[in-house]
């Protein structure tokens, strides 16, 4: 995949391949943040819960 992304010499493609990146970066990020807001708080409970235990 990467020798056929290095060869090419195309305009258009590497637009292309730079599109299909920024839309796989803005996909992680958003599923980071969307699993990273639903497991703060099972983990502060944790956290609070080993607090109290000392």
């Amino acid at each position: 995949m990467f020798t056929k992304f290095f060869k090419c010499t195309s305009g258009a493609t590497l637009i292309e391949y730079g599109l299909m990146v920024m839309l796989i970066a803005i996909g992680l990020i958003g599923s980071m943040v969307t699993i990273g807001e639903e497991t703060a708080e099972p983990i502060e409970f944790v956290a609070e819960t080993i607090e109290d235990a000392t």
